[in-house]
């Protein structure tokens, strides 16, 4: 039906969804902010690296990080799933297994700009490792940042909220974890712009000591001749003639 002056009872349904949405939306934007202003950032950086800025992204842009494992800084890292390969990888998902075991944490890739050198992960997961560390709604951005006169220098940069009631010294030790992943790279980056060593040329095996000529068989010596036999008796005088 219709109310009076003609407005029909579905104007004033309008009026009260687009009523309640300005709420919503007014809510959500002081929420927004209360949130924002718990937001928090931690930068990590390297010293400048003698070596280009493409050397230590073919580092970094390893989702597999290879670079984790051989550098200490985790035990183990699992792809997955590859992400979307139209869009740069995004979505992809690791597991990393921390140094010395613990639950693993989950990573998901959000932002991905090779022409920039940046990417950021987004710590998803595990829900045991979300509820054992003392920060919430933690990310990642990594950055290879040109030097003045040459080289590059990798940053990372935390950005967290502290739960309730956790200590200073407990978020801290969380965020050097990040800094172990940093000097990670960094020693993978220098090991890859080192020149590939030349295979060392194997000694050739030790000549072989001349033969020496067999030892001259020496003559048998003479026999000796068998003891002259006797001598033959005396002839027998011949008999004295008869008288």
């Amino acid at each position: 039906g219709e109310a009076e002056g003609g407005t029909s009872l579905n104007d004033f349904d309008d009026e009260a969804r687009r009523a309640a949405l300005k709420i919503q939306t007014a809510s959500r934007g002081r929420m927004d902010r209360a949130r924002a202003k718990k937001i928090k950032l931690h930068n990590h950086r390297s010293d400048p690296l003698g070596l280009p800025p493409a050397t230590a992204w073919g580092v970094l842009a390893d989702f597999g990080m290879a670079y984790a494992v051989s550098g200490g800084a985790a035990d183990s890292v699992e792809v997955k799933f590859q992400g979307n390969p139209a869009k740069k990888g995004l979505g992809a998902v690791r597991l990393v297994v921390p140094k010395g075991g613990g639950a693993a944490e989950e990573h998901t890739l959000i932002a991905n700009n090779a022409d920039k050198v940046t990417l950021s992960i987004a710590i998803a997961g595990t829900q045991e490792h979300l509820e054992a560390i003392p920060v919430r709604d933690v990310s990642q951005t990594w950055k290879i940042r040109d030097e003045e006169g040459g080289g590059c220098c990798v940053q990372v940069t935390v950005k967290y909220i502290e739960k309730e009631g956790k200590e200073a010294s407990e978020v801290a030790a969380y965020l050097e974890g990040a800094k172990a992943t940093l000097d990670a790279v960094i020693a993978a980056a220098a090991a890859a712009n080192e020149p590939p060593k030349e295979p060392e040329a194997e000694a050739p095996p030790p000549a072989a000591a001349p033969e020496e000529p067999p030892a001259a068989e020496e003559a048998p010596a003479p026999e000796e001749a068998p003891a002259e036999a006797a001598e033959a008796p005396a002839e027998a005088e011949a008999p004295a003639e008869a008288a």
